[in-house]
C-alpha cells in the first residue's frame, strides 16, 4: 500500500463522522416536514359507489424524496470510506515487524508526528523516518 493511501485514514474517519451527523440531520428534517392539506378522489366503500373527495394530510413528497436521496448518497459514501479504512487497518496490522507496526499505527492511524512517535518509542526522529522509508522501499521492491 502506498503512503498516500495510508495518509487518507484520518481524513476518511473524519468524513465518516461528518456524514453520519449529516444523515442524522436529514432524518430530523424528514420528521419535521410539515403536513400539507390535500384531497384525493375515491369512491365510497358502500353501494352506491359514487365519486367523492376525501381530505388528507401529507408531506411534501418532492422534498421528502430529495432528502431520502441525500441520505442514500451519504450512506453509500460511508460504506466506501469504511471499506478503505478497513483496508488500511488490515494493512498496518499485517506488518510483521512490531516496531514498524507501532510506528505506522501511531503515525497513520493516530496522527502522531514523527517526533512524538520517536519520544514514545525512545528512538530518534531520524530513526523513525528511516524505518518508514525502508518499509516502503521494501514493499516497492517486493511489488516490482
Amino acid at each position: 500500500m502506498k503512503k498516500e493511501k495510508l495518509k487518507q485514514y484520518r481524513g476518511l474517519t473524519k468524513e465518516i463522522a461528518r456524514l453520519e451527523r449529516a444523515i442524522e440531520k436529514h432524518y430530523a428534517e424528514l420528521e419535521a416536514l410539515p403536513a400539507i392539506p390535500g384531497k384525493v378522489e375515491g369512491s365510497r366503500s358502500e353501494h352506491p359507489y359514487t365519486l367523492q373527495s376525501i381530505p388528507v394530510m401529507a408531506t411534501d413528497a418532492t422534498r421528502a424524496d430529495e432528502i431520502k436521496r441525500q441520505i442514500k448518497r451519504k450512506k453509500y459514501r460511508i460504506k466506501i470510506n469504511q471499506q478503505k479504512v478497513k483496508r488500511i487497518e488490515k494493512y498496518i496490522s499485517g506488518i510483521d515487524d512490531s516496531i514498524n507496526r507501532q510506528i505506522f499505527e501511531m503515525i497513520f492511524l493516530d496522527g502522531m508526528s514523527y517526533e512524538n512517535v520517536a519520544n514514545v518509542l525512545r528512538y530518534s526522529k531520524t530513526a523513525v523516518a528511516m524505518r518508514v522509508k525502508r518499509h516502503f522501499e521494501n514493499v516497492n521492491n517486493v511489488n516490482v
